[in-house]
């Protein structure tokens, strides 16, 4: 998914002829899922504009709320006089939820967005587009992009053993970011007690999981299987756990996870068989 803004520049010059009226145009193209996906990865419910000065400066703060986000053929326009020749920083932020405070530039650069809950998304993943030290010219485009990674999982159980049911009941992200900055490059720095979790019965599909941007470690998926096979049953109310660590997560970026179920499914001494 892309997002295009573009600052065209109007005839019209203040009486000192050093500032002119720009119209911001936000443009949103859609994109063709090849499979249904939750949450709607598309969904744009509100917009921060924040433009800074090449001193670091708040020149302009605009928060359009979902009841006044007109759109049209995908785009809105918001109007703003700027300064010609001169280079300023661009920061959109989609459906954060709320206005984003007054701030400076390094502020800006420091500021985290929260979550209330690990999958807090029914209004749309969050979105940041950004033009740093750009003079705006007949057009300036941004691409949007969202401040979580997408965990593709596939669980191929085609080498299980005859006789043996494994079964996933659910999947969890552990060490699941609550927070991640604006500006890419976010680390971890708190963690929800419960990560984003996916219901399953039997997992004969894919799935994805979302979780905020973590350059950093700790962040992993825990597969909870129900077993049964010959020589061991997980006990009502009891699962197997298996843990795969997860590389660093970068933002509006994609990882496929396939596990082959045939190939770790457990061992058992003779004191664990029942």
């Amino acid at each position: 998914m892309v997002f295009v803004m573009v600052l065209l520049a109007a005839c019209t010059r203040s009486s000192q002829g050093d500032t002119a009226k720009s119209s911001l145009i936000l443009c949103v193209d859609e994109v063709v899922a090849t499979r249904a996906v939750s949450p709607e990865e598309t969904l744009i419910s509100d917009c921060n504009i924040l433009i800074f000065n090449p001193y670091g400066d708040l020149e302009e703060r605009v928060f359009i709320p979902s009841r006044s986000l007109r759109m049209r053929d995908g785009r809105f326009r918001y109007d703003v006089r700027l300064l010609r020749d001169v280079p300023y920083t661009v920061l959109c932020a989609f459906n954060m939820g709320y206005a984003l405070p007054a701030m400076t530039l390094p502020q800006a650069r420091e500021y985290r967005f929260f979550l209330a809950y690990p999958d807090e998304f029914t209004h749309g993943l969050p979105m940041v587009a950004l033009c740093e030290n750009t003079v705006p010219g007949d057009s300036l485009h941004l691409k949007a992009k969202r401040l979580v990674a997408r965990i593709d999982l596939e669980v191929h159980r085609d080498e299980v053993p005859e006789g043996v049911v494994f079964k996933v009941t659910d999947v969890e992200v552990t060490g699941c970011p609550s927070s991640a900055t604006l500006f890419p490059g976010s680390v971890v720095r708190d963690t929800f007690s419960r990560g984003y979790v996916h219901t399953c019965d039997g997992f004969d599909h894919p799935m994805s999981l979302y979780v905020l941007e973590n350059l950093g470690e700790g962040t992993a998926l825990d597969i909870r299987v129900q077993y049964q096979g010959p020589d061991f049953n997980t006990p009502p109310g009891d699962k197997l756990h298996y843990r795969i660590p997860l590389p660093p997560l970068e933002r509006n970026s994609i990882y496929p996870v396939i596990v082959k179920a045939g190939s770790v499914l457990p061992a058992f001494n003779e004191t664990q068989k029942r």
